[in-house]
Order: C-alpha cells, then structure tokens, then sequence
C-alpha cells in the first residue's frame, strides 16, 4: 500500500528560521533553509543546534524518495494536519512571492491584523496572510526605506502606520542628520571604507578609499563613478562583511548615511 505523504515544504516555506523540529534519526532540529535545492531533491535544510551539522530533507520529509517521513513538528506530534507556526505581529515585515511562468515577484508589506497589511504607499489592503513569509533582512531594510521616503513610519504604540507629519518629520530627520555627522566626521579622505547600497536587496559590501560625501548624502569613493548610500569603516570588527550583503548594526550605528 502507497503511503500518504504530506507536501512539508510548502507548510514549512513560511516558517521562521530556527523552528524547532523533530526527526527520529536527529532529534530535535532547527529549520535552516527551505525551498532551495541543496541537493538534488532535498529542499528542507535543518541544523542540530549543539554540534551544528546540517541535515536534509525532501518536500515530504523524506532522507531518500522510498523511505518515510523523517521530520515532525515535535517529539510527541507525529502529523502535519493543521500545524499552523507563523503567527504575524501587527509591524513585522512580511513578503508574498508571486511566481510567473519564468520570474519570482516579491511584495512586501507591514503587517497590520487578521488577513490586512500595510503596503510601501502608507494603504491598508487584504493580503494572503497563508502565503506570506517574513521578509528577510535586506528585505525589511529595503522595504522600511521605501516607506519613509513615502513619507510613513510604524507607531509601535498604537500598532498602526503613521504619516509624517509637520512635527514629527524634522525630528526623524534631525536623527538621521546627527548621525551621517557623526560618522562622517571620523573619516578622512583615503580612509578605507566599505561601502553597499543597503536600498537594493542582496548588494554586496564593498571596499573602498573614502572622499567625500555628496550634498544628497551620498557616499564617493576614490576613482570609482557610483555612490553609495551606506558606509562604515574598514577595520577588524567590519572586516567580515566585505562580500556579503549582511546587515551592519554594531558602534557606528546603521551606518546609514541617507
């Protein structure tokens, strides 16, 4: 008798990284990845959290295609049927992918309550709260920029978008302002630097010599036509950045000079 196997990747393919799970040849895992082909068929990439070595999965929690379901939600819970762990709070960023016949289209929103959010022009809209996701960092990032220069931020005290208004705008900006100052202030032209538009989804961390910064806030560097609108100094605690899109929050800040 062909046994019944439920599609995982597709109720996994919005859960948080770092899910607990459980599996019967690795006990308690953590999700990793999903939805990417790690090898051949096995889409579901976990970890165990106190040696740190990988394990995968097929879409039905398979270690190979003719074996049976190897990953659970937990120890005591054997069945996917009805497991439900994404649960939104009102401000998180989320994402819904959209696929054509050969494009991935990602839209991201703010969460607001029930099946509503906010999209980047400041407008409540129903979404498919079933088919979103959080939104990765550079995503959010991405996304929460897009929204200021529209003019909106989130008010976490009364959970709902906000325009700037007259009183508020010049105290965000004076906040940013104070910060490219004080940045800026600690470089010298051929300082070494690393550079990124944080704006754009995936932009890589580059080095760089400083020279200047433009009147819109953009950063210029030696011999090199592009500006850059995040930048911090190259030194041995931003050294591990360089060719990654990760995001930087340590002592200079979000080092976010626009």
């Amino acid at each position: 008798m062909e046994l019944k196997m439920t599609n995982i990747e597709q109720i996994l393919m919005n859960a948080p990284l770092d899910t607990e799970l459980y599996s019967p040849v690795y006990g308690v895992v953590k999700l990793a990845c999903c939805g990417k082909d790690e090898y051949d068929d096995l889409r579901i990439k976990t970890y165990t959290a106190d040696d740190g070595m990988f394990h995968w999965f097929n879409k039905c929690g398979q270690m190979n295609r003719n074996g049976e379901c190897m990953l659970y939600p937990s120890r005591d819970v054997r069945s996917w049927d009805g497991w439900q762990k994404v649960l939104f709070k009102p401000g998180d960023i989320i994402a819904v992918d959209a696929y054509g016949t050969d494009t991935k289209r990602i839209s991201l929103f703010v969460y607001a309550d029930g099946d509503e959010a906010y999209n980047s022009l400041g407008r409540r809209l129903s979404v498919d709260i079933s088919k979103a996701r959080y939104a990765t960092k550079s995503e959010a990032g991405f996304f929460n920029g897009t929204l200021e220069d529209n003019g909106y931020i989130w008010d976490e005290c009364i959970k709902a978008l906000v325009a700037l208004d007259d009183l508020t705008r010049p105290i965000v900006e004076k906040m940013k302002t104070e910060s490219r100052k004080s940045l800026v202030s600690s470089l010298q032209p051929f300082d070494k630097v690393l550079v990124r538009n944080s704006r754009y989804p995936g932009h890589l961390w580059r080095l760089g010599f400083f020279e200047s910064v433009s009147a819109d806030g953009m950063v210029c560097t030696v011999g090199n036509e592009y500006m850059y609108s995040q930048c911090v100094p190259f030194n041995d605690e931003t050294m591990y950045l360089l060719g990654t899109s990760k995001d930087y929050d340590g002592k200079y800040g979000k080092c976010e000079l626009r």
